[in-house]
């Protein structure tokens, strides 16, 4: 190895269009290499850890908790704001997922809009900063943990065909139940379960 070798290898990476964050990352390693590293961790230099602090022993703070959540758990549309389809979304009050047939005559679809026209974000109804306002927010509530709703939505796609769509759950092992029921918060989150299926043509 040999500042030689290295200003060829970086010729190379660049004539070959490497981004500069990869030729400096190498450039790292490859000084890390001439200095006798070897990237290895030998047995004798770690040590088991013998008494971790288990889950329940950590402190809970509800507010970062739900803070940490809110940005974990908003589903976005791939329209508006979100993305550069043209996919919108309804949420309807008035049916359940198994009652919803068609899509009701005058439904009005909206696609996900959480900025101004000078940028700034539009929070939705948590009260937390940085929280967008999105179309399918209504899928579930925060009775101390994620909570699904039930709300089924209508979502309809670029070329206008329409579907149903419901989160039935966050977590898994039964938790969503235990959730939904006591507002006690489970361990496996973050587990989606969601049905969904076309609907006929209007």
């Amino acid at each position: 190895m040999s500042e030689d070798g290295l200003r060829a290898s970086v010729e190379k990476m660049r004539s070959e269009g490497v981004a500069e964050e990869a030729i400096r990352a190498f450039e790292h390693y490859y000084h890390q290499l001439e200095a006798g590293e070897t990237g290895m961790m030998p047995e004798d230099s770690i040590e088991p850890v013998t008494d971790p602090v288990e889950f329940d022993e950590l402190p809970s703070d509800a507010d970062a908790e739900r803070e940490a959540l809110q940005k974990a758990i908003v589903l976005r549309l791939n329209g508006g704001s979100s993305g550069p389809s043209c996919v919108g979304a309804a949420a309807v009050t008035s049916s359940t997922y198994a009652e919803l047939k068609a899509a009701p005559e005058g439904v009005s679809y909206h696609t996900d809009d959480f900025y101004t026209d000078d940028c700034t974000i539009i929070n939705d109804s948590s009260g937390l900063p940085g929280s967008p306002q999105v179309v399918l927010g209504p899928w579930w509530e925060y009775p101390n943990c994620v909570a699904t709703t039930g709300t089924p939505f209508l979502i309809q796609v670029a070329d206008g065909r329409v579907l149903k769509m419901v989160v039935e759950e966050y977590y898994s092992n039964g938790e969503q139940e235990t959730c939904n029921e006591t507002g006690k918060g489970g361990t496996h989150s973050g587990y989606y379960t969601i049905r969904w299926a076309w609907l006929p043509p209007a």
